[in-house]
């Protein structure tokens, strides 16, 4: 599970740095297209349209790097609960515990009976077996 995460992350962060060189990319071309602005200004009413069209594809590629950091962050956070909680469980199995944390409690029939036997003052053989259930 935290190499899916991870792997993840990896595709999101790739996806967020061309997004990012797309986005300089277009803010370039609007400067170039600001600049010509600027030095002519008769410009015809298609240029409005290409700029106005690089502005909306600027503001999408900056929304879409924003939701891509939010969701790296999030992989990131589980990643980190997941490794906590692999350790947590690590740690449970190797001290012994069921490793439960009072999560849940075992299922009965899982566990083996603890068999046993008291043998009574010498004389003759009189056994008690007590199966109790640990």
């Amino acid at each position: 599970m935290a190499k899916t995460l991870q792997s993840a992350v990896e595709t999101l962060e790739r996806d967020k740095a061309q997004l990012q060189s797309r986005v300089h990319s277009l803010e370039q071309r609007l400067m170039g297209a600001q600049a010509s602005e600027e030095g002519d200004k008769e410009l015809p009413p298609s240029g409005d349209a290409a700029l106005e069209q690089l502005r909306e594809e600027k503001e999408f590629a900056e929304g879409q790097i924003n939701f891509l950091n939010s969701v790296i962050v999030d992989l990131q956070r589980k990643n980190e609960e997941l490794k906590i909680k692999l350790k947590k469980l690590a740690l449970s199995e190797f001290n012994g515990n069921d490793g439960t944390d009072g999560e849940c409690a075992p299922a009965d029939h899982l566990r083996a009976p603890l068999v046993i036997t008291i043998k009574t003052a010498p004389g003759p053989p009189a056994h008690l077996t007590h199966h109790i259930v640990v």
